[in-house]
């Protein structure tokens, strides 16, 4: 769904200096001290320029009106209508519960009940379809969309599509008389949500009205999802989902309107001090707030670095909060929270071991140091039932959302050589899903998109449980616009957790292989509170056998996410906080991620038994603000990088920008840039 954006411009104006000689803007009067010049910068905040030309001593620049918006889209709110009456088909063969023509009876459960009622069938290649009527909805406004969810289990082996969801609708309140149908989607051997989204009527190619969504019939079409062998495609519940809602306006005001950057000259390093900002949401609804720039034009035209680095007529600027950023993964000392029971669901109550009352849920530690036993994680309430081998000897780290009370559950097939520890947990900003969203590429052997725009609004990052087969499919996670290409072999639930970086559209890619071999699941997301990198940093160690500072994580950085790759299974590494004492060095059995602390000065250790262990930065969490380095990069023609998240009706968010002046300049003449805060409802 669209949200509304509003842009404000901030225009930069400096003169560079070449030695004692320069080109001045005609009537301007500027002054040469030494290798420096000396100039007047305004700053303005606008939607878009005015031109004033008027000279008060200072160079003559664009000014800039006050802020305005200009709606372009809205935010809409979401009513959910399920099943309550036969619709005109009811031709699925096979059911668990109610006959037809009642089989809505079997899909309009909430919450799902998963194995108890559903409808089922076991032709190998004619689908069969049933409609359902749908209670009445009570929204008003306009209607963006909806989307048709059906909840699908596949038995034994999956070797071809198996459902197709449709819908039946009409024109205003008349009878639904036109069918639509998605494309055909290969569902797995785990209950999981499928979903179709439809922006418009096809029996009228227009919006959406109310009547016609009354009026509308939902169902699914399915035939079995093993070619050769009798194996049923199950459904147990569908639903619709409306989003709609009226109009609302963002609306930012940043201040100060000008700044004095003072004298510029070349540099390798930073020319300007920090120069702080406060943006203030002045509209009336929570916005997230992006940044972005351009290069600077007048004479030799200046390019902007999208790494920040300096060059002959190349400058860059950084960007970030500053102060009172957000906070959302907070590590621990690790403590062991390995349950009493085996083969069972276990609570765990993560309060009783320090985790504070309002967390959304834990970073753990998995280590198995006997043989193969199987391995589950879910938040307390949910319905999933993910258990699978870990990997001996291994280990590796996942994250898990806990409940109002604190509580994830643990199922531990042998708690004799199994070891779990909590390191970690998340606040505000990190989201988990009572029961993850089954994401897996149905193309192999290519990176695929995966959009998780529906499930994670605003995310910066998705966090991710990853399912193998009995044998080694090769599996790979990347942020979307990412050149990086490290696919290695994963095998059950031997490289259980991830977390990655996604583009403002909640975009990544997934690369996979084998069909309904390897499972990608969309467990959580992150919108504050971490900066992901496009491509990952490599931090890898040459030297074996030693505990070893790796390469400082940036500053304002808590905590590293770290994708591991190995030449061999058998090979061990280990990663820690700088100067901590533990000392878990086990192989890095298939393709694991680790989620680690650093020092205060951005230092973790690792430990590897061969150099065909690498480790790549992927992501940090970032501490609360300090006032000091930035690290999110103001890029050219990309994407626009997250200033802040959320920010709250009549709040005020201090940014700070820093100015990185070229290496040397051609000439000398006024140039002009512009910098643009993009504000988006959240």
């Amino acid at each position: 769904m669209r949200k509304k954006q509003l842009a404000v411009f901030l225009a930069i104006v400096l003169i560079g200096a070449i030695g004692l000689s320069f080109v001045p803007v005609s009537g301007v009067s500027v002054t040469s001290t030494g290798n420096r010049l000396s100039i007047s910068t305004d700053v303005v905040l606008a939607s878009k320029p005015a031109v004033d030309t008027e000279s008060t001593g200072t160079p003559a620049v664009s000014k800039l009106p006050s802020t305005e918006s200009s709606p372009v889209s809205y935010s809409p709110d979401t009513e959910t209508l399920r099943p309550n009456a036969a619709g005109d088909e009811c031709n699925i063969p096979g059911q668990v519960g109610a006959a037809c023509p009642n089989h809505w009876q079997n899909v309009n459960e909430t919450p799902s009940d998963e194995a108890t009622s559903y409808v089922w069938n076991t032709v190998q290649t004619a689908y069969s379809r049933d409609f359902y009527n749908i209670t009445n909805s009570t929204g008003s406004g306009t209607i963006s969309n909806i989307t048709v969810y059906a909840r699908v289990y596949g038995q034994s082996l999956v070797n071809q599509a198996s459902l197709k969801i449709v819908i039946k609708s009409g024109t205003g309140s008349g009878a639904p008389d036109t069918i639509s149908e998605s494309a055909e989607k290969t569902v797995t051997t785990l209950w999981a949500n499928y979903s179709e989204v439809w922006a418009t009527n096809n029996a009228t190619s227009s919006a959406w009205t109310w009547d016609e969504v009354d009026n509308l019939q939902i169902g699914v079409s399915i035939r079995r999802c093993w070619f050769e062998q009798p194996a049923a495609t199950r459904v147990t519940q569908v639903y619709v989902n409306v989003d709609y809602g009226n109009a609302t306006a963002p609306a930012i005001n940043n201040t100060p309107a000008s700044y004095d950057f003072g004298t510029v000259e070349t540099s390798t390093t930073l020319a300007t001090g920090l120069t702080v900002f406060n943006v203030t949401n002045t509209g009336d609804v929570p916005v997230n707030i992006s940044i972005s720039g351009t290069n600077m034009t007048g004479g030799t035209q200046w390019t902007l670095n999208d790494t920040a680095t300096p060059g002959a007529d190349i400058y860059g600027l950084k960007a970030g909060v500053s102060g009172t950023g957000n906070q959302s993964f907070f590590p621990i000392d690790p403590i062991e929270v390995t349950p009493g029971t085996a083969n069972d669901w276990i609570d765990v109550n993560s309060t009783t071991f320090g985790v504070p009352s309002g967390a959304t849920g834990v970073l753990v530690h998995l280590v198995r140091t006997g043989g193969e036993a199987a391995m589950g994680l879910r938040k307390k309430g949910s319905t999933d039932n993910r258990i699978t081998n870990i990997c001996v000897p291994s280990h590796s780290w996942a994250a898990v959302g806990v409940d109002a009370n604190g509580i994830f559950q643990v199922y531990v097939g042998d708690i004799t050589y199994t070891d779990v520890y909590i390191v970690g947990y998340t606040t505000t900003g990190v989201t988990f899903f009572d029961n993850a969203y089954d994401k897996t590429p149905s193309t192999l052997d290519a990176w695929t998109n995966i959009d998780c725009h529906v499930e994670a609004p605003n995310a910066i990052g998705l966090i991710w449980e990853m399912v193998g087969a009995s044998t080694w499919y090769n599996f790979g996670l990347r942020k979307n616009g990412s050149t990086d290409n490290r696919i290695t072999p994963i095998s059950y639930h031997c490289s259980f957790g991830a977390i990655i970086g996604c583009d403002t559209s909640q975009i990544c890619q997934g690369y996979t292989q084998g069909i309904g071999k390897n499972h990608f699941f969309l467990v959580g997301y992150i919108t504050d509170g971490a900066t992901f990198n496009t491509n990952a940093t490599d931090i890898s160690l040459s030297e074996t056998g030693n505990w070893t500072d790796l390469t400082a994580l940036p500053s304002n950085s808590v905590m590293g996410f770290i994708e591991i790759t190995s030449t061999s299974s058998q090979y061990n590494y280990g990663l820690r906080k700088n100067g901590s004492a533990e000392n878990i060095y086990r192989p890095a059995n298939a393709h694991p991620w680790a989620f680690v602390e650093g020092d205060t000065n951005g230092i973790i250790e690792g430990k590897i038994a061969n150099t065909g262990n690498d480790f790549f930065v992927v992501g940090y969490a970032t501490g609360g603000g300090t006032g000091g380095e930035y690290d999110t990069t103001v890029k050219l023609n990309s994407p626009y990088n997250n200033l802040c998240t959320n920010l709250s009706v009549n709040a005020t968010q201090s940014w700070g920008l820093k100015l990185y002046t070229p290496t040397s300049f051609s000439d000398g003449y006024e140039k002009t840039g512009t910098v643009t805060l993009t504000a988006t409802e959240a």
